[in-house]
């Protein structure tokens, strides 16, 4: 039978070692934050001033949705001049299954591994500053529905 000495030093080892999972931000937060620290400080103040680094995940922040599991399935991001290029943070969320950054001025080219969102359904770049030639590896993503790539100085096919 453990005393409670030995019962209170277990649950206090037991609290401090699992805190730091509990309240760190999961890797897509990091991610997220990482693309955000690339546009200057007054902007990501004004427009993403719900992206808390304190928070568990992502979840709870403007233009960001999440399933009940945590993971980020959707990006929608339109109207906001986005001083950056894409994204390519986000290119390793795994549920993700929709991505708007419509009319934000993104620049640069759209990357190839673009094509490794294999849950996205709804990716919609248009009406940026993207160039470069259309990654033939969006024809890759098996479960897109809807693609919007227009008003942007890009060429190719699909």
């Amino acid at each position: 039978m453990m005393t409670s000495n030995a019962i209170t030093i277990f649950l206090l080892f037991l609290n401090i070692s699992l805190f730091p999972a509990i309240s760190a931000l999961n890797q897509e937060g990091h991610s997220l934050l990482s693309w955000l620290s690339t546009f200057n400080s007054s902007f990501s103040a004004t427009f993403f001033s719900s992206w808390d680094p304190t928070h568990q995940n992502p979840c709870k922040w403007e233009y960001v949705q999440c399933s009940r599991d945590g993971f980020v399935t959707e990006i929608a991001i339109s109207s906001i001049k986005l001083p950056t290029t894409f994204p390519t943070q986000v290119l390793s969320f795994n549920h993700l299954t929709t991505l708007v950054l419509s009319n934000g001025n993104l620049t640069g080219e759209i990357p190839p591994s673009i094509g490794n969102l294999s849950s996205l359904i709804n990716l919609n770049l248009s009406f940026n500053a993207l160039t470069g030639n259309i990654p033939v590896e969006i024809g890759k993503l098996s479960e897109l529905q809807s693609l919007s790539l227009s008003t942007n100085f890009l060429h190719g096919e699909i």
